[in-house]
Order: C-alpha cells, then sequence, then structure tokens
C-alpha cells in the first residue's frame, strides 16, 4: 500500500480563492467537534467500497447521494449549474449530520464521519468556470471549519487497467443508465480526469492506492483517521 504524504494544508487553515485571501487564518479552536474524512477519487477507483467496508467497522458515515440528483433534469449533470448546487447540497448534508455532534463537552475526543465522495468533485467535474466553482468550495469549507468541523479528503486511485474494468462492470448494473452521459468508460476521458484530479493535489490530505490489498487498504484508512483523534 502506498501513502502519498500529506499535501494539503492542516485543516485549521483554509484558503479562500486563488491567490490566498485575508480568511486563510487559523480556527479559534484548534480542535474539531467533527472529522469528516472524505473519500475522493476518479470514477471506478473503489470508493464507494472502502466506505461500505468502513461502516461495517462502525464509523458513521454519509453517502453521497449522487444518482437521484441527476435524474430528470435538462441540463447536463456536470453542467456550473448542477454541479453548484450539488456541492452546496453536500456541504449543507455534513452540516446537519454534525450538528448533535458540535453539542457535546469540551475537550471531548471529535466524532468521526465517513463520506463516499465528497464536494470537492464538484470542483473537478463542472464543465465551465472551474475557478469560480473553486472559490465557492473554498468559502463553504471556511464556514465550516468556523462550526468545528474540520474536512479531511482522501483521494483514492489505482492503475487505469482495473480501473476501466471496474467501471465497464458498473455501467452493466442495471439502474446505472444515468451514468452513460458522463462516459466515464471512456479511456481519453479517465485520461483527462485522472490528469484533473493529479493536478488538484492541493486539495487532498492524503492519497492511498487502491489496487492493493483490500485489507492494506483499509488499514492506511484507519491510520490516517488514528492521526485525527490524537
Amino acid at each position: 500500500m502506498c501513502v502519498c504524504g500529506t499535501k494539503r494544508a492542516h485543516p485549521r487553515y483554509v484558503r479562500v480563492g486563488c491567490p490566498p485571501t485575508d480568511l486563510a487564518l487559523p480556527m479559534t479552536d484548534p480542535k474539531p467537534s467533527v472529522c469528516v474524512v472524505l473519500l475522493e477519487g476518479e470514477a471506478g477507483v473503489g470508493k464507494s467500497e472502502v466506505y461500505t467496508a468502513l461502516r461495517a467497522r462502525g464509523y458513521e458515515g454519509l453517502d453521497e447521494d449522487f444518482g437521484e440528483d441527476v435524474k430528470g433534469d435538462l441540463l447536463h449533470p456536470q453542467s456550473f449549474s448542477r454541479e453548484l448546487l450539488w456541492m452546496a447540497a453536500f456541504f449543507q448534508r455534513i452540516r446537519v449530520q454534525c450538528a448533535q455532534h458540535l453539542k457535546k463537552a469540551p475537550g471531548s475526543p471529535p466524532t468521526i464521519i465517513i463520506a463516499d465522495r465528497s464536494p470537492a468533485s464538484a470542483v473537478l467535474f463542472t464543465k465551465s468556470e472551474r475557478a469560480v466553482m473553486r472559490a465557492a468550495f473554498d468559502v463553504a469549507e471556511h464556514e465550516m471549519r468556523e462550526l468545528g468541523i474540520a474536512l479531511y479528503y482522501v483521494r483514492l486511485t489505482c492503475a487505469e487497467e482495473p480501473l476501466l474494468q471496474r467501471i465497464q462492470q458498473r455501467l452493466a448494473m442495471p439502474g446505472n443508465d444515468w451514468r452513460v452521459p458522463l462516459n466515464e468508460d471512456d479511456p481519453a476521458q479517465m485520461t483527462r480526469m485522472r490528469k484533473l484530479y493529479d493536478n488538484a493535489s492541493d486539495m487532498w490530505n492524503h492519497t492511498l492506492r487502491t489496487d492493493k490489498d483490500k485489507g492494506a487498504v483499509l488499514e492506511s484508512v484507519e491510520r490516517v483517521i488514528a492521526e485525527l483523534v490524537v
């Protein structure tokens, strides 16, 4: 299992926009009440599989709830408007789920929540205005940290061949016809998305590979979690 070192600033700090602005300040309270570990990565890397395995180990979870969102709208799923609304809804779902945990006694260890995918997807997948989406993403993150909610992004990745196989198997499953417009099984699209994830390395706290032993993957994620509760 390869664990690429932390590439992102400590979650007490946030960069809003590009370049950083005066909002890039430390939180007043350096210990968040809730730590949300968001599993991110290209389609087919195994996010849902890792998420499901961690849920089976007792972690509280927040799934992506993406499929229902893309059905019935006339706009492309990756249009700016759709992605912006999806990102805002994702941040809202995190806040709602974290609300009960923000009331615990001061000094208590942070609650850990595992999320399948993350709001960062909207920044990478939008078909236009990526810089505007990133600015909105950074502001929303700042608001979360002011509430005492720290977000940790774990990018999952794997080699292209098993990635394509996973995508093709998923597209063949009943009920996944809504994914067809996303062109997930197009090799050129896969390469383009991988480059987007690689170029967004400042967004990830950790990068883990999923084309190794499943147990090793889970151990790596749990090591990341262990660092958050120290």
